[in-house]
């Protein structure tokens, strides 16, 4: 009797463990499905495509090293190289039955042409962002300043731009 309800309570610690495993693969395979869905392979490259260029726009003396930026991220940033692991956070998030839905809805012509607007989308976003920045740059500047003064004047260290 010992042994069965050993045995028992053993099967029911393993139970969660092999349910857990298995609503796992079932959501990397629904990642996989949503990744086809998606077009991920296509956005992607556009997507990296896309943020070279404003890279090499924004730093022009790169220019010359195009090639060899594309062959790396080519390499490392492929849909190949990150599929795996792309599925894996996605079904870290979400369960496989959330996975399929948002699959359905990229097999639609809104979710097809949301995909293919987003590498667009996302290169113009960046270039917002950029700009804002660029636009407020002296307030950041003049912030780093006045902080570098009082750090400076809290350690009694020369602040920087003082030697």
């Amino acid at each position: 009797m010992k042994q069965l309800l050993s045995a028992l309570l053993a099967l029911t610690l393993l139970v969660p463990a092999t349910v857990n495993a298995v609503e796992k693969a079932d959501a990397q395979e629904a990642a996989f499905r949503l990744m086809d869905a998606m077009g991920m392979e296509t956005a992607l490259a556009q997507s990296i495509d896309a943020s070279l260029d404003t890279q090499l726009k924004n730093n022009p003396e790169l220019g010359p090293y195009r090639s060899v930026f594309r062959s790396f991220l080519a390499k490392y940033m492929s849909y190949e190289a990150l599929k795996p692991k792309l599925a894996s956070l996605y079904a870290s998030e979400f369960s496989a039955s959330e996975l399929d839905a948002a699959a359905a809805f990229y097999r639609t012509a809104a979710g097809r042409k949301f995909m293919e607007k987003m590498p667009a989308l996302m290169s113009k976003s960046m270039e917002l962002g950029q700009q804002a920045v660029q636009d407020h740059l002296p307030e950041l500047q003049d912030a780093i300043k006045a902080e570098a003064t009082r750090l400076q004047q809290i350690s009694g260290a020369p602040s920087a731009g003082e030697h």
